[in-house]
């Protein structure tokens, strides 16, 4: 019985073990392991850590925001490249965590979110920083762009606008929209913009802005 008992023992121990080995072997293959033979662009700070996986990654760069628990400001650079690919706050769910565990615990971002190895995630909060290449007049929308507009002069309800892209402030869409219903002038408009959809701009009070004439880039 004892001698049976300890087989038992023996078997758990070794299937405890193999199982350890393997959970490790595929964190490794999910998340590679953090700047290993990575050529650190030279924009990208010596602060900030490569993450990701065997396709692909991305350099990223935390800091605690003031001292708001599980906030963080955080930087996320191009792969290769190292160009700005966002820039704003992030906020973390569950137990407190301080930036130094943060930084061994990033896995990777999947374009909205920073995931964890322990599986939380890390989600944009409030409006991102603005891009330098970005007018100061430019208003953040609810779909990640910034719109900046101005009245075409001598016209009622028609606008030049440009919508730029958050990260880079690439011109997404240029060009003259009318605006439909009733008269509105440019500082109601700014407080009315809602989001542009690839085709119009749709406003807070369900009017939308229709192109007249424009020049658009591939909405990303």
């Amino acid at each position: 019985m004892k001698r049976n008992r300890g087989r038992v023992v023996l078997f758990a121990a070794i299937g405890l073990a193999v199982l350890l080995a393997v959970g490790i072997a595929v964190i490794y293959l999910l998340y590679g392991e953090p700047d290993t033979g990575r050529t650190r662009p030279a924009n990208v700070p010596a602060s900030a850590r490569w993450y990701g996986g065997q396709d692909g990654g991305n350099w990223i760069d935390c800091f605690a925001a003031s001292d708001s628990a599980n906030h963080f400001a955080c930087t996320i650079y191009d792969d290769y490249q190292g160009s700005l690919i966002y820039k704003g706050m992030f906020a973390l769910k569950g137990a407190h965590t301080a930036v130094s565990e943060l930084k061994d615990l990033l896995a990777f971002y999947d374009g909205e979110s920073i995931h964890l190895k322990d599986r939380r995630r890390m989600v944009p909060e409030g409006i991102p920083s603005k891009p330098s290449n970005v007018p100061p007049t430019a208003i953040w929308d609810t779909e990640k762009n910034w719109i900046d507009c101005e009245l075409v002069k001598d016209s009622i309800n028609q606008f030049h606008c440009t919508v730029y892209f958050f990260t880079d402030g690439d011109v997404v869409c240029d060009g003259v929209f009318t605006l439909e219903g009733k008269s509105t002038s440019l500082d109601e408009l700014k407080r009315l913009v809602g989001s542009y959809t690839g085709t119009y701009i749709l406003l807070k009070d369900g009017r939308r802005m229709i192109a007249k004439s424009e020049r658009h880039q591939e909405q990303r």
